[in-house]
């Protein structure tokens, strides 16, 4: 049997911004808002693939940051069903006002055909949305 991914949960300093932020990005990809409590909110894919969700952290921990280069998860990539998903992407990243690390951009040195958008989310967490 081999394991397969199931879900993703990202701390985050602002439940109500985060959720607003990725409602907007993670429905424009196809996924579903599934619930959410106090402290979490859960979005689902259209079809079959992993969860993600935020959690609300610790009002102690709130403002510590991962710094790039130490060890930890550097970004997360989600799939793009093609180069025009990206590009309307990137239009909805304008117009929520997030910051856009790269606008979108082919990466031959991945795949002839591999293009993404990088971005951050609200606290500052390395996003891709990438087709190939």
């Amino acid at each position: 049997m081999t394991g397969s991914f199931r879900h993703l949960m990202v701390y985050v300093s602002d439940l109500e911004r985060s959720t607003t932020f990725h409602d907007r990005v993670l429905g424009f990809l196809g996924y579903a808002f599934a619930h959410s409590g106090d402290t979490y909110a859960v979005w689902n894919p259209s079809r079959a693939g992993y969860s993600f969700g935020i959690v609300l952290a610790d009002s102690t921990m709130r403002d510590d940051r991962h710094i790039r280069g130490r060890a930890g998860v550097h970004h997360l990539a989600l799939n793009a069903e093609c180069r025009e998903q990206i590009d309307a992407l990137y239009d909805v990243l304008q117009e929520i006002e997030a910051v856009v690390l790269d606008p979108p951009v082919a990466c031959p040195e991945y795949s002839p055909t591999y293009c993404a958008v990088y971005y951050e989310d609200p606290d500052g967490m390395k996003l891709e949305v990438a087709h190939y």
